[in-house]
């Protein structure tokens, strides 16, 4: 489609919704439609009225977009480095192989080590 639109061989992309145009994510989104803005190629969802990049709110659009993306990074950041501490904090467990062992852990495994 990019390929088509640094042509341009169309004016406007025309998408149901955004979550349809791309699912990649808010950054990579984001990215998309600042490529085809650089391109002289509009876009606009048919349901999401405010999603319109031909009209003079074209740069605020992108400027939410991107606000969006930054908080989506630094959530995704947040979560990362809570989930790691949170491992390290706690101690290995490792599931039992039989089923009449369920709930002795590294007992078990140990015992049958010897």
């Amino acid at each position: 489609m990019f390929d088509v639109a640094y042509r341009r061989e169309f004016d406007v992309v025309l998408f149901w919704s955004l979550d349809r145009f791309s699912r990649e994510g808010v950054l990579e989104t984001l990215q998309h439609l600042q490529k085809l803005t650089s391109f002289g190629v509009a876009f606009k969802s048919f349901t999401e009225q405010y999603l319109d990049g031909t009209g003079m709110f074209r740069d605020a659009i992108i400027g939410i977009l991107a606000a969006l993306a930054r908080q989506e990074r630094v959530r995704l950041s947040e979560r990362v480095l809570a989930g790691l501490e949170r491992a390290k904090a706690q101690p290995r467990r490792w599931p039992a192989t039989d089923p009449a062992r369920k709930g002795q852990g590294r007992q078990a495994d140990s015992q049958d080590a010897r």
